[in-house]
């Protein structure tokens, strides 16, 4: 059994020789040793002897050539020749999960293996690209020695073979020829020429081909996936002054032919239809003649496109970048640099970027780029040539786009700028917005390779360009009808009027300006009926302007009003109508503007009037005040208006949380938000979200922030009017009781403060939670799915907040602690949990009753932790825990994002007898092979599918193809979220070698009641055996 221990095959055909040559030596002793004994003694005991060893060493010499045949035609032809030709076939038809070679023991094998396994990672990252231009299989009959020039008839026949051959978007098919009077032709020197410019014209393109026209007055030329239609018409005009043809008339003058182009293009063309199309070009009687009738529209039309199954795989990947998009998005632009970047990803591109007017400038300048190589190229936020955008615009094709696949295609225009820029290949779509002004331009761009794109790959990346491209404008429209919106509102707020815009059929409402949302204290919204919301009916008012016609007069306290219509949006009987109401001097009321025109929120009256009428309400809640600690530092440095233009974003960004509607002036450098029936724990939550929107700058600068205190106060506190509270409130304001420019938050009713953002707090519990050991784990246990016995279960981390009296989500916990280099601490504190628990009941419950894992959650930067590997080998060594015991379970998708490192920090682990699990598994990253390849043993299939297999077909589905599939492998499935007995029952007939997690068995619990579970359990199991 030696050889299936040999480390590498030197040392099995070593083995085989040793063998070899020992049985031979064994012979060369033996025979002449007992021979000579026979013939001496003559007794025939030295004979037998002699005979027996010698079928001895014929039968161990048998059975050796039979063990090392065996062994090596397993080896050699089983294994390495049948593998080899399997993943060859794979790779001929474009399929990828290449099969690794089973005889893994052998060194030579498993680095056979690694290549396999790099190959398979390349062949899941990479989008496939044909670059097939073989034109061997046509049956084509060729002119000359160097195969491009091709007959007449057999082009003519065989042209759509010849266009299927290239795999490739745009085919050109050129006409050059000249006009001769009375059926000319050219002789074949003047053809042997007119191809030799030809040749040298496009030597940039390969596989071109020639054919001599059936009147023999010019030449056709085949031109396989050419870049753009601009390249061709700059190399045909370099062209032109070059091919004139002299002749001599009938009168015996000589005249000059000059040369003539019809072009046509598959797909504008259909196949069938390029003769004629070139033919119908050339009655257009240009010198150059061009006819592009129409475009492929539906791509499954598209019959190069459809032809390989990869480029439906391919075609998912690239379209799923941009499924994410949303106009309505906090900020659009980051989430586009992230679209862009998973492209530039997918594609193995350089740079990926977005470049925009600006109209306060009228320049172009990049907005986005993204990619391996951006610091070259369209550098971010930097000014792009003003006339490389012009001539980009002039030169694109019919579809908006201008490719170059290598330098040499690039046109002549482009050529000395793209080089001061490092620019070698690349895909540029342009974005038109109103009156044709060009907006915007998308590039794909390579610093110093070649960008080679066919059929579906050109396409695909035309409709993500033109997604992008609607995105881009979409997001430039939502920003325009924004800001108008609040330009409007501004406008109104200052002239005392308020605006609403109704139904006339219905009286609903179908907008509201700020003013009456104000008014009404946030108690109104789109399709009320605004003779209830606004005036407090309950029918039609009935001096309403849209019946009489005429100015009606009303009352919403303290205001006495004036309603009139004012637009009809298209004078239709059912068009919404505009209506405007202007608040009326009061003689009883004192002059107080509702409004501060400095900041364009509500005054400090307004203020007052609010907190009056939640008094007259018995209202309870705070009054939360957003007190500017670095005013002073920003008007030094911004000047005045540019600090109120700061203070106005501030406060219309607070206008758009949900929460909240109105915002009030309080002093020069404080806010006011009534909070009205909020609890601390509610105040709390505001304060985190006002601190997350105060992330982003109100400055033009884009980096300046506000510095803010939080100051909620509680109201009624017993005050017995609303001036009492304010006075209460101006108290406590100028009391000094708090620390200013630390962004925290100061409880007047109580001591209790702490950071407004919500990641520092988080790092302030992490530091003194673990530090102090002052945290739970509760424990989720595993079930096996063939007899439900526990053995094993899952930490789950539990830190609360004891102010809020909540838990912290854990994954939450874990992002914010691995963003700020706090991993370590956790990690070593559950280490430690998991340490002290098997010291506590390893022996007498775990190895007593079958409990053999506990698993942690954990995530790419857990993994990385550089002391993770010595925490591990030290809790092994400290508590005496056998290998196996500890599983790690990381997510599927943060496996994909970092596969290179997870492979090795996995690895690594596994070989320490680390358990890796992969989570959350739905196969759509990551397929079992490159499971394999990280070590995984287990994998766990999400809730989001397992929940919900006794009702939903299409999950129930899924999860059985992943139970099914997990058979045949080498990685044992687990359930997480089995809530009832039909889905148990459902897995159970599936697949019994997997485990479960569910409520329907067991919820969370402490360890003290996982021990009397597992005893009780599993007791129970093993009795009824």
């Amino acid at each position: 059994m030696a050889a299936f221990k040999s480390k590498n095959m030197k040392k099995l055909f070593r083995h085989y020789i040793l063998m070899t040559i020992l049985a031979g030596i064994l012979a060369v002793i033996s025979m002449p040793t007992f021979a000579i004994l026979y013939f001496k003694t003559g007794q025939i005991i030295f004979f037998i002897a002699l005979l027996i060893i010698l079928g001895v060493l014929l039968i161990l010499y048998t059975l050796e050539l039979i063990f090392y045949t065996s062994r090596l035609y397993k080896l050699f032809y089983t294994d390495i020749y049948e593998t080899s030709e399997r993943n060859l076939i794979k790779l001929k038809l474009h399929q990828k999960g290449l099969e690794l070679y089973r005889a893994n023991d052998i060194q030579e094998i498993r680095k056979l293996n690694d290549n396999v396994r790099e190959l398979n990672y390349e062949l899941e990252h990479m989008v496939q690209v044909a670059q097939d231009k073989n034109y061997s299989k046509v049956n084509l009959n060729y002119i000359d020695k160097r195969k491009r020039l091709v007959d007449h008839h057999t082009f003519h026949d065989h042209l759509a073979e010849i266009v299927f051959c290239s795999q490739s978007y745009r085919n050109v098919l050129i006409q050059a020829y000249y006009e001769f009077e009375d059926g000319g032709f050219l002789t074949p020197e003047e053809m042997d020429l007119l191809i030799g410019h030809l040749s040298r014209t496009f030597s940039t393109y390969d596989n071109i081909l020639f054919s001599a026209t059936q009147s023999n007055d010019g030449v056709y030329l085949y031109l396989p996936s050419i870049d753009s239609i601009s390249d061709i018409r700059e190399k045909i005009n370099s062209l032109l002054n070059q091919a004139s043809l002299i002749r001599q008339n009938e009168q015996g003058n000589l005249i000059t032919l000059s040369l003539h182009f019809a072009i046509v293009c598959y797909p504008y063309s259909l196949i069938d239809d390029l003769f004629a199309d070139i033919h119908y070009a050339k009655r257009m009687g240009n010198i150059i003649n061009e006819y592009f009738p129409s475009r492929l529209i539906n791509m499954s039309d598209n019959k190069l496109v459809m032809n390989e199954s990869m480029n439906l795989n391919n075609m998912s990947k690239i379209l799923a970048t941009i499924t994410t998009l949303n106009i309505y998005a906090k900020n659009p632009w980051n989430d586009l640099k992230q679209v862009l970047s998973n492209y530039a990803n997918l594609m193995n591109l350089d740079q990926v970027g977005l470049i925009v007017l600006e109209d306060s400038t009228k320049t172009y300048r990049t907005l986005i780029n993204t990619g391996k190589k951006t610091s070259a190229g369209f550098v971010e936020g930097e000014e792009v040539y003003m006339p490389l955008i012009q001539i980009i615009g002039e030169i694109k094709d019919d579809d908006r786009s201008y490719y170059f696949s290598r330098r040499l295609h690039l046109s002549q225009r482009l050529g000395e700028g793209f080089d001061r820029l490092s620019i070698q290949s690349g895909y540029f779509y342009t974005i038109y917005g109103d009156r044709n002004n060009l907006r915007a331009i998308l590039f794909f761009i390579n610093q110093d390779h070649d960008l080679i794109l066919d059929t579906y790959m050109k396409e695909s990346m035309l409709m993500v360009a033109t997604k992008i491209a609607d995105f881009y404008l979409s997001v430039r429209r939502v920003a325009r009808l924004t800001d108008e919106a609040k330009v409007t509102s501004a406008v109104l707020k200052l002239s005392d009027f308020v605006m609403y815009k109704i139904n006339p059929l219905t009286y609903q409402l179908t907008d509201i300006s700020d003013g009456i949302i104000d008014a009404l204290g946030g108690e109104i919204k789109r399709g009320d009926y605004c003779y209830k919301a606004i005036y407090q009916r309950e029918t039609p008012c009935d001096k309403c302007p849209l019946k009489t016609g005429r100015k009606m007069r009303s009352h919403i306290a303290p205001y006495d009003l004036e309603t009139t219509t004012t637009i009809n949006m298209n004078h239709r009987q059912d068009d919404d109508v505009i209506m405007l109401a202007k608040r009326l001097k009061n003689e009883n009321v004192p002059e107080e503007n509702p409004f501060d025109s400095n900041l364009l929120v509500n005054s400090y009256f307004t203020l007052i009037q609010t907190l009056t009428n939640a008094y007259h309400l018995n209202g309870r809640g705070y009054l939360l005040l957003l007190k500017f600690d670095n005013l002073m530092e920003l008007l030094d440095k911004f000047g005045s208006e540019s600090t109120t233009h700061g203070l106005r974003v501030f406060a219309d960004r607070l206008r758009g949380l949900e929460t909240i509607s109105n915002v009030y002036y309080y002093k020069p450098d404080t806010l006011a938000v009534v909070l009205a029936d909020y609890g601390q724990i509610d105040v709390v939550n505001e304060c985190e979200a006002i601190y997350e929107l105060n992330r982003t700058s109100c400055f033009k600068d884009n980096e300046t922030l506000f510095s803010i205190t939080y100051l909620p106060i509680m109201y009624p506190q017993g005050f017995a009017s609303a001036p009492d509270f304010l006075r209460h409130a101006e108290n406590y304001y100028a009391s000094g009781k708090y620390k200013s420019g630390q962004n925290y938050i100061y409880f007047d009713e109580s001591d209790y403060s702490r950071p407004a953002s919500k990641n520092e707090f988080m790092l302030s519990v992490i530091d003194d939670k673990f530090t102090n050991k002052d945290f739970t784990v509760n424990l989720q246990p595993l079930i096996h799915t063939s007899n439900r016995k526990i053995f094993g279960a899952e930490l789950l981390l539990r830190l609360s907040d004891e102010y809020r009296k909540i838990v912290f989500n854990a994954d939450q916990l874990i992002k914010v602690a691995a963003a700020n280099g706090k991993i370590g601490i956790i990690s070593s504190a559950l280490l430690d949990y998991i340490g002290d628990l098997y010291d506590q009941y390893g022996v007498s419950i775990f190895k007593a009753y079958g409990f053999e894992r506990l698993t942690i959650n954990t995530d790419y930067s857990y993994l990385s932790d550089k002391n993770l590997t010595d925490k591990i080998q030290e809790l092994f060594t400290k508590h005496q825990i056998p290998k196996g015991f500890l599983g790690f379970e990381i997510t599927e998708k943060d496996i994909y994002d970092h596969y290179d490192d997870m492979k090795k920090f996995m690895n690594t682990l596994s070989s320490l007898g680390v358990v890796m699990i992969c989570d959350r598994y739905s196969g759509e990253f990551l397929s079992f092979d490159r499971l394999k390849e990280l070590s995984v043993s287990e994998f766990k299939i999400d809730r989001v599918y397992t929940r919900f297999i006794d009702t939903d077909r299409q999950k129930y589905q899924m999860v059985r193809g992943l139970l099914e599939a997990a058979k045949t492998s080498d990685i044992k499935p687990g359930l997480i979220g089995v809530e009832n007995m039909e889905q148990y029952r459902m897995i159970h007939e599936i697949n019994t070698d997997s485990y479960l997690q569910g409520y329907v068995f067991f919820k969370p619990m402490d360890k003290g009641s996982l021990v009397d579970t597992v005893r009780k359990t599993n007791t129970a199991i093993k009795i009824a055996k």
